[in-house]
């Protein structure tokens, strides 16, 4: 039905074990990555306004997989790009699909507790603020609300479960 640079929109006809026919809508999506990064005692977030949600929100840095590219490659890529940190090594926490009720958008997640400075270089648009909150108050944003997008919470409390 739609066809666009980061997701196709088709329509499926399916089959109900029961034999009951209907259609589902699917968004195909060729997956992202996420990171969350302990630098210096401190978790590094990104602040940035999100059009679909009409707000700025608190996030881990992440991005789209790029054609070809294995997750990793993305993690330490967007790393680099969005805070300007190279990872020495990343730890993979999990794969898991955002919304499977309609997409198939697989969504890999990464740790980052070792990192170099670089120079953050922002992809053309991308629009972003760089926070760090000390490693000791993660409980307390998990709890303030102030984090609510999924990838985030789901990271920052794969951490918390860590300390």
């Amino acid at each position: 039905m739609f066809e666009g640079e980061i997701l196709t929109l088709r329509v499926d006809e399916v089959e109900a074990a029961d034999g009951h026919r209907s259609t589902r809508e699917v968004v195909v999506h060729r997956g992202a990555v996420g990171v969350v990064c302990v630098h210096d005692g401190d978790i590094v977030l990104v602040r940035q306004y999100r059009h679909a949600t009409g707000e700025e929100l608190l996030e881990i840095p992440a991005g789209k997989l790029d054609p070809g590219e294995e997750p990793e490659q993305t993690a330490a890529r967007e790393l680099a790009e969005e805070v300007g940190l190279r990872p020495r090594a990343l730890e993979h926490l999990a794969t898991y699909y955002t919304t499977p009720g309609f997409t198939n958008e697989q969504f890999h997640l990464y740790l980052c507790t070792d990192a170099d400075e670089a120079t953050a270089q922002l992809d053309e648009g991308e629009v972003l603020e760089i926070e760090r909150r000390p490693l000791s108050s993660l409980r307390e944003l998990l709890a303030s609300g102030e984090v609510r997008d999924a990838k985030s919470l789901l990271g920052l409390s794969f951490l918390a479960l860590r300390i």
